[in-house]
């Protein structure tokens, strides 16, 4: 339902593929050259379930991005150990036509070198910006909204995901 959509919440219960379905997406996008990177922005308790810097090929963008897309992949660190700095520093120096991905924690994006670097990134390409457990951002007037929507700004497609739309009330 969402492809060729500029913006798309995928409001789906938990364990339905949420994850493939978005992977599957930019996978659409990147093949008719309408995106080179995605950003991912997700709890930081989640974060390393998408790419894991220990383990480069056991996360789920290993396991659901087509095999035909060719990618590189990095999760955000504010404060790298050394393999999670070098895996970033392979990822920021990619060139060629590939997918580069970038996973961040939602919670830290107010903070502004993080606010910095992400918005870098997405200034450096054609970006597809998605957010894990949108309900994450909960208040227009929140610095994590606002970042958000700075970031959306900049890219050319978004998509918002979460398996709990409603978290206390329909107000939320």
């Amino acid at each position: 339902l969402g492809r060729g959509e500029a913006a798309f919440a995928y409001f789906m219960e938990q364990g339905t593929g949420k994850t493939k379905v978005l992977l599957d997406d930019a996978a659409h996008n990147f093949r008719n050259n309408k995106i080179d990177q995605l950003l991912i922005l997700c709890p930081n308790s989640v974060k390393t379930n998408w790419c894991n810097p220990d383990d480069y090929n056991d996360d789920e963008i290993s396991k659901h991005l087509p095999p035909d897309i060719p990618f590189v992949k990095s999760a955000y660190f504010a404060n790298p150990k050394a393999n999670q700095r070098e895996l970033y520093e392979k990822f920021l120096s990619a060139k060629g036509t590939i997918l580069k991905i970038l996973v961040s924690n939602i919670e830290g994006i107010h903070h502004q070198r993080i606010k910095d670097d992400l918005l870098d990134f997405v200034s450096k390409g054609r970006t597809m910006i998605c957010v894990d457990e949108s309900t994450r951002i909960k208040s227009r007037t929140s610095q994590r909204f606002k970042v958000a929507m700075e970031l959306r700004k900049k890219s050319i497609i978004a998509r918002i995901m979460s398996g709990t739309p409603t978290i206390k009330s329909p107000l939320d």
